[in-house]
């Protein structure tokens, strides 16, 4: 039987960050658009340092697993990073986040297989029972991913965010082993 490779979609492959992509992420963070989609603290442009030393502590730290989404048939195309963060052992849960900087790449299906890789690595290799998150009610393109692939809406914590003069809530997501087993 030949093995699977699970970080290989129908779009996307999920890789290693080199040092060169930290390079292409800290070029792409200058644009905040996609900060606002998923950080609730205020966007504006890092200093390069601050990225640099940011993005090397985060794919370096052992409990953190990140990833680089790139395009299946140009591995050089960096898209973004998808990660498992806040990892429970011991109750088998982590956080999922992801990001892809360039609304260029926005809308076509990236997302989506990536973050369907990243929940058969999570499930399958990592043994995890949970993966959860958190997504302001704006960004109704990532809701609209993660309840195509069975992510349940499990609470709200209301008025979450201070956005543009207005308040925001953030739904909470989480899907379990045996759902994402289910839909497969």
């Amino acid at each position: 039987m030949q093995p699977t490779d699970r970080l290989t979609g129908s779009l996307v492959r999920l890789g290693m960050v080199r040092n060169a992509d930290i390079d292409r992420l800290v070029d792409l963070a200058d644009d905040t658009r996609a900060a606002r989609l998923g950080d609730s603290d205020p966007a504006f442009p890092w200093s390069e340092a601050n990225q640099r030393e940011w993005w090397t502590s985060r794919v370096t730290d052992d409990d953190v697993r990140v990833f680089a989404i790139r395009l299946l048939d140009d591995a050089s195309t960096l898209l973004g990073t998808i990660t498992l963060s806040s990892i429970d052992a011991s109750n088998r849960v982590a956080q999922l986040g992801m990001s892809l900087p360039d609304p260029g790449h926005w809308g076509h299906g990236y997302g989506t297989d990536a973050v369907r890789l990243l929940l058969a690595f999570a499930f399958d290799d990592m043994n995890l029972h949970r993966v959860e998150m958190g997504v302001f009610a704006f960004n109704t393109r990532a809701i609209a991913c993660y309840e195509g692939l069975g992510f349940v809406r499990e609470g709200t914590h209301r008025e979450y965010l201070q956005r543009d003069g207005k308040r925001h809530d953030m739904y909470l997501y989480g899907i379990l082993e045996h759902e994402w087993r289910q839909d497969r």
